[in-house]
């Protein structure tokens, strides 16, 4: 693995915070200041390629990387974009007679509410 590549995976897996390229290039070029957006667009897509991070798209906003391999959904504000893990083990869903009659390889839930900290700036 390249030197770029390495810092671009070890930035998006030191957050929990689901960043976008533009927020993984800042970070980056703290480390590396001759690193270029492109460089940092084409590893991420690479490094989701190669199955070492999650790429999670929205309705709203640019795409963000997720280096929790693990079976988890969303939760996204609709205020400020904020982007949490929810647990397999918080999603209960029931069989629709519809669903039994698919294979169902994976899925994918994204929850929308609005966060405790946009929820108190509200009052």
């Amino acid at each position: 693995m390249s030197r770029q590549k390495k810092l671009i995976y070890d930035i998006v897996a030191s957050t929990m915070g689901h960043p976008t390229a533009d927020w993984v290039y800042d970070q980056a070029r703290v480390q590396m200041p001759r690193i270029s957006l492109g460089t940092v667009y084409r590893n991420l897509k690479q490094l989701t390629a190669e199955g070492l991070l999650l790429e999670i798209t929205t309705a709203r906003g640019a795409a963000r990387y997720d280096a929790n391999l693990s079976r988890h959904s969303h939760l996204r504000c609709v205020q400020c974009n904020r982007l949490e893990d929810v647990p397999q083990s918080d999603i209960h869903f029931a069989h629709k007679s519809q669903m039994r009659r698919y294979k169902i390889l994976e899925y994918r839930v994204e929850f929308l509410g609005v966060c405790p900290t946009c929820r108190g700036n509200q009052n």
